[in-house]
């Protein structure tokens, strides 16, 4: 039996028209997107070793551009197999809506930064100095002694990536880490919520939050 993925999202909160928009942003059309890659890796041809049957998958879409991923089957244990795979990676992580917002909680600060989701396409985090002819990156940390903590001009960079947000490092001079561990330069990482990242010696924490509703 071939496995069978329905769609399904309320059209009485969400109008054919108003959908065909939420898809055409980035971060809701890139999760869903990885969903479905994540679907065809982790199920294509998995079946009940009892019942010889495919699960039954159903993706939905919420209001706000949520995806979710529903599992059934024959048997619970089989179910419980092939859910484990969406419980582990489908986890708040940086596969932005996109009204959310990313937060850096830096160490010391009394405000932190805000970004709406989809401002972050590509964005360098560094410092700038006085002189510096190469411009001011696109998150500056000078205000937060970034230069005394080791933090390079252009340190390290965010971007999408298979629809999610990654920080890799830009070839800093004191090295970028990411939950304390040492980031290679060139080498991208996914951001998930509450994760802690050093440039240099200067510490923040990452969290992903849907703005509260007026």
């Amino acid at each position: 039996m071939k496995m069978e993925i329905k769609f399904a999202f309320d059209s009485d909160k969400i109008p054919p028209k108003a959908f065909k928009n939420l898809m055409r942003t980035p971060g809701s059309y890139e999760t869903l997107k990885n969903t479905i890659a994540l679907i065809r890796r982790e199920l294509n041809g998995a079946a009940c070793p009892e019942h010889q049957e495919a699960p039954h998958i159903t993706v939905s879409v919420s209001e706000n551009g949520k995806v979710a991923v529903e599992i059934s089957g024959c048997c619970e244990r089989f179910i419980e197999t092939v859910r484990a795979p969406f419980e582990r990676e489908l986890k708040q992580t940086a596969y932005f809506t996109p009204n959310m917002e990313v937060i850096f909680e830096i160490e010391g600060a009394f405000e932190p930064l805000i970004f709406q989701a989809h401002e972050i396409v590509r964005m360098t985090l560094g410092r700038f100095d006085d002189g510096d002819k190469n411009g001011k990156p696109d998150i500056n940390l000078r205000d937060y002694n970034a230069a005394d903590k080791g933090v390079s001009r252009r340190h390290a960079i965010l971007f999408w990536q298979n629809g999610a947000l990654n920080i890799v490092d830009n070839e800093s001079s004191n090295g970028t880490f990411l939950n304390d561990r040492a980031l290679e330069p060139h080498v991208p990482h996914v951001l998930h919520d509450c994760d802690r990242i050093s440039l240099a010696g200067l510490n923040m924490v990452v969290k992903l939050r849907k703005p509260v509703e007026e």
